[in-house]
């Protein structure tokens, strides 16, 4: 189960904190007006809607592990590159990053509703949340300090970093319950069923 909530709840942290990074690149740094901000913001809504439109030809194909897993990777690269390109990369990588990183989500939230069940899903959920936005805040100092030091640019490395190991520390957490339950120990129910094998 923790390793389904720390996949979930880092999304919360990283949608969050980009929300906060982002009009600080364009409206400070890149020195754009309120429209171009508005006009990217624009873009990455088109991502997400992508995404939910999307979703369902990957599930057809991938396993909910596997699309969460590969949607938070590719998400990771694409927040440390929207740091370096300017408006134009911003433009093209946005949406991008907003459409896997909402497969991703999705992923991630059906692994965690299947895996919870009904009597215990508002437990999950308020760990997953909870957890989230007290890693929000350590995050966001973390974030904010860098960048006030350095530029958004490493706000967004430290942001895409943050990502990727959360990534890749669920993806063995949840490796070890797989092995464990194939030693034998108790089942870990439909979410093992539903993707727990890349």
């Amino acid at each position: 189960m923790g390793s389904l909530i720390l996949l979930y709840a880092q999304g919360s942290v990283v949608v969050t904190v980009f929300n906060a990074l982002l009009p600080m690149y364009v409206l400070v740094e890149l020195n754009r007006g309120a429209g171009t901000f508005g006009a990217i913001d624009a873009l990455g809504s088109l991502g997400f809607l992508a995404a939910a439109a999307g979703y369902r030809l990957f599930a057809q194909r991938y396993s909910d592990l596997r699309i969460a897993v590969a949607g938070f990777f590719a998400c990771s690269l694409l927040i440390v590159t929207q740091g370096q390109l300017g408006v134009a990369g911003l433009a093209v990588l946005v949406p991008m990053g907003a459409f896997v990183f909402g497969q991703a989500r999705i992923s991630s939230r059906n692994l965690l509703m299947a895996r919870a069940g009904r009597t215990d899903i508002g437990r999950v959920f308020g760990l997953a949340n909870g957890g989230g936005l007290a890693a929000t805040i350590v995050v966001m100092l973390l974030v904010a300090t860098v960048t006030d030091h350095t530029s958004a640019g490493a706000g967004f490395a430290t942001l895409g970093a943050f990502a990727l190991l959360s990534t890749i520390w669920a993806l063995v957490l949840q490796r070890r319950a797989v092995r464990g339950t194939r030693s034998g120990l108790p089942s870990a129910g439909k979410s093992l069923r539903n993707g727990a094998v890349l």
